[in-house]
């Protein structure tokens, strides 16, 4: 029962974080939110060429690769129609909400002093603890310089900035060897705070970078 102690104990003192991923979103809608193999899928359905894109990027033996790199051929394919990967992906996440039974997790998200991380492009964590009273920051867009009993970071990008969402191989090229302030942000939490990880793969490179460098030092000095 230590774990849970520890968890109600950083929750009471303001110190709790949670790192989330698409395994949350699914858990909120009802499976309605898609994984990121499947949001690719759908976007491969909507190219002229689609089924045959398709077929090549995710047989079913398994993708030959990497979903970021299966996100640049998807996108050079739309930038032939001049349409743009991230609008598509935002046009199919923004319609998301919360559903099912939520009360529990809304009612816990109210909880005062709570950090959420998440690599999802969605707000439904901004809608399960309020708008009202919630701290939004993504990348390409300013920091709110206001205080709120939650702070959600989308180190990915959101919905609110589409152009700066982290999606193809480029993208995560960038992303990681870029020192931006919603790096060293996540870097300071997982040093200040409990950190409890809900539906996320931890299949990003950054993340491990940063969770890597966070282990070493609790090692040595905690």
């Amino acid at each position: 029962m230590t774990v849970y102690y520890e968890l109600a104990h950083a929750a009471v003192s303001r110190r709790l974080c949670l790192l989330t991923g698409t395994g949350f979103s699914k858990a909120v809608t009802q499976d309605a939110a898609p994984s990121w193999q499947e949001l690719l899928e759908r976007l491969s359905d909507g190219l002229p060429n689609g089924s045959s894109v398709k077929a090549a990027l995710f047989p079913s033996t398994g993708s030959p690769l990497a979903l970021d790199e299966c996100a640049q051929v998807i996108q050079i394919e739309l930038s032939k129609m001049n349409r743009s990967i991230y609008e598509e992906i935002a046009s199919l996440v923004r319609v998301l909400a919360p559903s099912g039974k939520t009360a529990t997790i809304r009612k816990f998200f109210k909880t005062k002093g709570l950090k959420i991380v998440t690599t999802n492009y969605d707000k439904l964590a901004e809608q399960l603890a309020g708008e009202d009273s919630c701290l939004s920051v993504t990348r390409g867009l300013p920091v709110p310089r206001l205080n709120a009993d939650v702070e959600v970071y989308h180190v990915h990008g959101s919905i609110d900035k589409p152009r700066a969402m982290v999606v193809t191989s480029d993208d995560y090229f960038g992303f990681i060897n870029s020192d931006s302030h919603l790096s060293r942000k996540l870097s300071t939490l997982l040093h200040e705070n409990t950190v409890a990880i809900i539906g996320y793969s931890l299949s990003d490179a950054n993340l491990k970078a940063i969770l890597s460098d966070y282990r070493r030092f609790a090692r040595e000095y905690v």
